[in-house]
């Protein structure tokens, strides 16, 4: 995926704000990477950063905080909501 590709090459990975890039959160693949390259485009990013400096932040917190990859999205009865968008469930 996008973010990925970004780690690997370490180039710059930009951060939106929800409000400020409607619908990116709620896709993937080629829809979210043609919404992230037009929002990138008309300057709506709050930051950028590094992709590496962002994954390794990522890692760091999940060794702080434990595992998030659960079986909330298999064993969910609540498929009609959506796609589980946190870890913290609670």
């Amino acid at each position: 995926d996008l973010f990925m590709e970004r780690v690997k090459s370490n180039s710059d990975s930009s951060l939106f704000c929800p409000n400020k890039a409607p619908g990116l959160a709620d896709c993937w693949g080629e829809e979210f990477e043609s919404l992230y390259t037009r929002y990138k485009k008309e300057g709506r990013a709050k930051r950028s950063l590094s992709g590496q400096k962002l994954w390794f932040a990522i890692l760091e917190t999940q060794m702080e905080t434990g595992n998030f990859l659960r079986c909330e999205d298999r064993k969910s009865n609540q498929q009609n909501l959506g796609t589980i968008k946190c870890s913290n469930l609670c």
